[in-house]
């Protein structure tokens, strides 16, 4: 049985192609008249968000996902859910925490078992693991194990995703827009989306860290008018799985040090976007920022004081006059284009002014 044939498609695709054709009318008119098309590079560290902005720029727009979009979003978020559960169990044999249940031995090896590379998931076949995942997911050793996940990496939309996953098991499923949000997908190649905002016409330029680790493509980025670099507010306590002693939020530094400061953004104002708020204020709660940063001043536990430092600690790494906005935002907010919007509008302002007191 081909599970595909329970689904239905979107009612909303063919209004998604004519938004989508209303959009590059806007753009090719703008174009012809001269009219500035605003050129944002977007980029980031790993799993810090950037996808998920891309896909709220998309509904922001109205835009619906196609049908052949929505099933490989189906899919991202499968893979998701059984990696992610792979993840926490090797990691529970690592710590040594024993199972609550011994019966979940058979769980582990059934899902230890899927090997995602190269394999197609259709719903009919994630069904089978379903069961196995939520019973695992409820066991004080994956639990356990989750608590401590700042020590190894772990796709953070893991527990929404085993949450929803009675809804995602469906064979008719197919993900909303919130499940898109969420979906981890990384980004393999410099991808260019173009949106209009009021009466602004906007290009952004996603290139996820491939600026940071090929740095022969800077040439690409010579009219670049604004750079919006996404950190992940929450990594201060995390270590890179990579080498298993940098810490995270030391990484997220370097590469915003060494992208800002490129002579090609010398002249460029920078957004910042310190993302996943609102585990933020869970982990303000609970740990202590001065275990891995000493130099932290304040009440550990007082979520404004921890704000401040980050910003400090990426506002300390620009060595030129750049503009730098701050917002700390969650990666479903559909607030965050209109973030970009208004830090825009005032640059343009402040440039603008600056140019009538030169006049």
């Amino acid at each position: 049985m081909n599970c595909l044939n329970c689904c239905v498609l979107p009612a909303g695709e063919q209004d998604a192609r004519g938004r989508s054709h209303e959009i590059d009318v806007m753009l090719k008119r703008d174009i012809q008249s001269n009219k500035r098309l605003l050129r944002i590079m977007l980029t980031g560290t790993c799993e810090c968000g950037i996808s998920a902005f891309l896909r709220l720029v998309r509904l922001n727009n109205k835009e619906e996902f196609s049908h052949n979009e929505l099933l490989e979003f189906r899919e991202a978020i499968y893979e998701n859910v059984i990696q992610g559960m792979q993840v926490l169990i090797q990691e529970r044999t690592m710590f040594g925490t024993p199972w609550q249940n011994p019966a979940n031995e058979v769980n582990e090896i059934l899902v230890r078992s899927v090997e995602i590379c190269g394999m197609h998931i259709e719903p009919c076949t994630f069904q089978h693991y379903v069961s196995a995942i939520v019973t695992l997911w409820k066991d004080f050793g994956i639990q356990e194990t989750y608590k401590r996940r700042s020590e190894f990496q772990l796709c953070e939309s893991v527990q929404y995703f085993i949450n929803n996953i009675h809804r995602i098991g469906q064979l008719n499923y197919l993900p909303s827009s919130l499940d898109i949000l969420y979906a981890h997908k990384s980004t393999k190649s410099i991808e260019d989306h173009y949106f209009v905002l009021e009466d602004m016409s906007f290009m952004i330029s996603d290139v996820g860290d491939l600026f940071f680790r090929k740095p022969k493509l800077s040439h690409y980025f010579n009219d670049i008018t604004f750079l919006l670099f996404i950190a992940s507010s929450i990594e201060f306590d995390h270590i890179r799985i990579e080498d298993d002693c940098t810490n995270s939020l030391v990484e997220s530094l370097i590469m915003f040090e060494t992208t800002v400061n490129n002579k090609h953004f010398f002249n460029t104002s920078i957004i910042l976007f310190l993302n996943k708020s609102d585990l933020l204020e869970e982990k303000v709660r609970n740990g202590d920022i001065r275990k891995d940063f000493p130099e932290f001043q304040g009440d550990p536990h007082r979520l404004e004081n921890v704000q401040a430092f980050l910003v400090q600690c990426f506002r300390q790494r620009l060595i030129h006059s750049q503009m730098l906005f701050h917002h700390f935002t969650t990666t479903v907010n559909k607030q965050n284009i209109w973030f970009v919007f208004h830090d825009v509008k005032a640059t343009i302002m402040q440039l603008n002014l600056k140019r009538t007191i030169l006049i």
